[in-house]
């Protein structure tokens, strides 16, 4: 909360706090923050490792640095079809837009 509101916030102080925490929102407030690439790479890992869809297409979404394929391939994996449309319609570099048709 902090973060998201403060803009002069620094990051320095909480950012090994958030990663610790492994919660998705935490992780994708953080990383909408960040520049560097191994670390929004960290990130993104650990949303997928949560499982939290929600958050898998914010972050795919949101981030430009964001490994949209990687993501998808985690959505996919999992295989609930309501979670694959989601993704699909909402995400626009998403390339599972072709599976619409077919589900």
């Amino acid at each position: 909360m902090y973060l998201k509101h403060v803009k002069g916030a620094d990051l320095t102080k909480f950012k090994q706090i958030i990663l610790a925490s492994k919660k998705p929102r935490y992780l994708f407030e953080l990383a909408k923050r960040l520049d560097d690439s191994k670390e929004i790479v960290l990130i993104q890992d650990l949303i997928i490792e949560s499982k939290s869809f929600t958050y898998m297409r914010l972050f795919a979404e949101k981030i430009k640095q964001a490994n949209v394929e990687k993501i998808e391939q985690a959505v996919l994996d999992n295989g609930n079809p309501i979670e694959i449309k989601k993704f699909a319609k909402y995400v626009k570099k998403s390339k599972m837009k072709q599976f619409l048709l077919v589900m």
